[in-house]
């Protein structure tokens, strides 16, 4: 319950869509079966809409890779393994949110690299994920190379909020991003 109370308090902040003329929220475990039937959804309801179609690669290029690692990073412990997800699409903006809950591990790097990305303007996000891929370490041992975000903050042109909250005495990754 309390999680919902701080998401809805982020979005009512973040959010400038009040009525969209689409809108589709999930809070639910996410397998790969499910996130393709989604994204065939997604394409579908994109198709129907008339959405032009760098707008609609942008989004489903952010919603392939925060769904993607919602999964592959959320924490693996009943009631804190389901992944938040929201769009809406509006007359001429799309917002798209998501969430999980994270191990503690792995909080310090994020809100470096949210902080790095607050900060930056787009040519330097670039350059930070460019430098990240290139800084000849392996991939994790889930098998990215930490640039996801980076790729979020691009493709959003900067449109990015992020934050992590102490939840349940766990940490709570959430993203909301603004497509025009």
């Amino acid at each position: 319950m309390r999680k919902e109370l701080i998401i809805n308090d982020f979005l009512k902040e973040h959010s400038i869509i009040n009525e969209p003329i689409y809108s589709i929220e999930f809070n639910e475990l996410l397998n790969q079966k499910k996130l393709d039937e989604y994204l065939l959804d997604i394409k579908q309801q994109f198709e129907k809409l008339n959405i032009p179609t760098v707008i609609k690669k942008k989004c489903y290029g952010i919603i392939v890779e925060a769904l993607e690692n919602g999964m592959r990073h959320s924490l693996k412990v009943d009631h804190f393994d389901l992944i938040y997800h929201k769009l809406d699409i509006g007359t001429d903006l799309i917002e798209l949110s998501f969430g999980n809950y994270i191990e503690e591990k792995d909080r310090p790097i994020l809100e470096k690299h949210i902080s790095l990305i607050e900060k930056e303007g787009y040519d330097k996000i670039k350059e930070l994920m460019y430098t990240k891929a290139s800084d000849g370490k392996p991939l994790s041992e889930r098998g990215g190379a930490g640039v996801g975000i980076f790729d979020m903050a691009i493709k959003s042109k900067g449109n990015i909020k992020q934050k992590v909250f102490e939840l349940n005495s766990k940490f709570y990754y959430f993203t909301h991003i603004k497509i025009k």
